[in-house]
């Protein structure tokens, strides 16, 4: 089966393309991803500036067609694509919103906290209307998990108060309007699950 290099992610891995539905992704400092409807492989990537990845889209069938999503020099930590292929992300307190296949993007709405460190981003309601993202938005230092209205920027914690140094580890599932995740709310690296609508 042939191969199509589409990326050298950092200085020496590499994301490669396989035919007949195979599909093997390697990577340092970046992701890669197929759209809901696999029309296309959506990744992120150092390539322009070490360390300061770009979302690009390409083709799958062709793997042709290389767009760059975000227009801004300013890497994306993380982003999440929708059922309609549909990219959002966020970049300096905005939240922003692509489109596989189309270079460019637009910014849809502001934090409406200024966040200590900008959010991972760990899904999306489906409706398309909420990040769930966790981060230190309030505290640096204290990752928290979070809900936020994309229209608005509204920033709501979800969950308890964390001790000093605590944080949400792993978010392992969410489903409609609920997450599960571990946290040590209570005593410092002593994780616990707990489920909680966002």
């Amino acid at each position: 089966q042939s191969e199509v290099r589409l990326a050298t992610i950092g200085s020496s891995a590499e994301q490669v393309f396989h035919g007949d539905s195979v599909y093997t992704f390697a990577h340092l400092n970046g992701t890669a991803e197929f759209s809901s409807d696999n029309q296309y492989i959506i990744y992120s990537n150092d390539e322009s500036v070490l360390f300061s990845r770009d979302i690009y889209s390409v083709e799958t069938n062709t793997v042709s067609n290389k767009v760059k999503i975000n227009s801004s020099t300013v890497g994306v930590d993380s982003y999440i694509v929708t059922a309609t292929n549909e990219i959002y992300f966020i970049r300096g307190g905005a939240i922003y919103k692509g489109q596989a296949g189309v270079a460019g993007d637009t910014q849809i709405s502001t934090l409406s906290i200024s966040p200590a460190a900008t959010p991972f981003i760990v899904g999306i309601d489906a409706s398309s209307q909420r990040l769930l993202v966790k981060g230190a938005l309030e505290t640096a230092g204290i990752t928290d998990l979070y809900s936020i209205v994309i229209a608005t920027g509204e920033v709501t914690k979800l969950g308890p108060d964390l001790p000093t140094a605590g944080d949400v580890s792993l978010t392992t599932s969410f489903a409609d309007d609920k997450v599960v995740y571990t946290m040590d709310h209570l005593v410092d690296q002593f994780f616990e699950l707990f489920v909680i609508a966002f």
